[in-house]
């Protein structure tokens, strides 16, 4: 179609409060993502995990975690208990071990994805969420057999189920010792945030894909639509709510104005129904 936007406000519906929601879920868990991602991915694109949005996180994470005490202390030690008041320091090491493993490896993602700024070229998408580990894929041979036929192991299940299940896993081994809850109750937090990030994603790029589809729907049976005024049932669906003009001259001037086409009696563009 000639204008898309206009005929998205007439056939698409938004839900606004739906979309605000994802969009900020998608800002807030960017940092905690990203602090799973490093350990669980590799070749990253070299815009995709800048050092310094890496640097960023860790500092975050040591600043509330270990430095900030008053916003840990109410969930580790139980409000006006001093029961681990003599080991709650202790408990802070395995999140700085934690926060040095994230630098070493946030620095050897960037040296692995980084170049020397003269090579542009396409064999590379520069915000790339790079590849799963080669290990994942070992685990085909110890899921249960209904849990892989669901969900196979694929890049994209990888991503989306599996990474983020790896790291609560973890968290929820680690939450009953009084030495490490502290870094279980980290990584079930990252945890979360990476699997919400990662349904997001998956969603705005399903609705992105059919986006495009409609795009072509609309286009192919746009002469049906207004000048044939067909039915839905023959135009796939599409309809135009408002009356369209009587007169089948002024329909083909609609067609031609919404469309670009100069010749009514040829409908551009490919035919996806596999008929044309």
């Amino acid at each position: 179609m000639k204008d898309v936007s206009s005929i998205r406000v007439v056939f698409y519906r938004e839900n606004m409060i739906r979309k605000f929601l994802q969009s900020l879920l998608i800002l807030l868990s960017s940092y905690p993502a990203l602090l799973i991602e490093i350990f669980t991915r590799r070749k990253f694109g070299e815009r995709y995990l800048p050092l310094s949005s890496c640097l960023t996180a860790i500092a975050i994470l040591l600043f509330v975690f270990v430095l900030a005490d008053d916003f840990v202390n109410p969930f580790i030690r139980g409000y006006g208990s001093n029961r681990y008041a003599n080991d709650f320091e202790w408990n802070k090491l395995p999140v700085i071990v934690f926060a040095i493993a994230a630098l070493i490896q946030s620095i050897r993602h960037k040296r692995e994805s980084v170049t020397d700024g003269k090579t542009v070229d396409f064999n590379r998408f520069s915000r790339s969420a790079g590849l799963s580990y080669a290990y994942w894929y070992k685990l085909e041979s110890i899921l249960p057999k209904g849990l892989y036929n669901r969900l196979p192991i694929t890049e994209r299940n990888l991503r989306r189920y599996y990474e983020p299940l790896s790291a609560v896993m973890i968290g929820i081994v680690l939450l009953p010792l009084p030495f490490t809850r502290l870094l279980g109750i980290i990584l079930i937090i990252c945890g979360f945030f990476y699997y919400q990030r990662a349904r997001i994603q998956y969603l705005w790029a399903y609705d992105f894909i059919l986006n495009d589809i409609d795009d072509l729907i609309l286009a192919e049976e746009a002469k049906n639509m207004l000048i044939e005024d067909k039915p839905p049932q023959d135009t796939r669906g599409v309809m135009v709510v408002a009356p369209l003009p009587k007169s089948k001259d002024v329909r083909e001037q609609l067609y031609r104005a919404m469309t670009g086409h100069k010749n009514p009696g040829l409908n551009e563009g490919s035919d996806h129904t596999g008929n044309g």
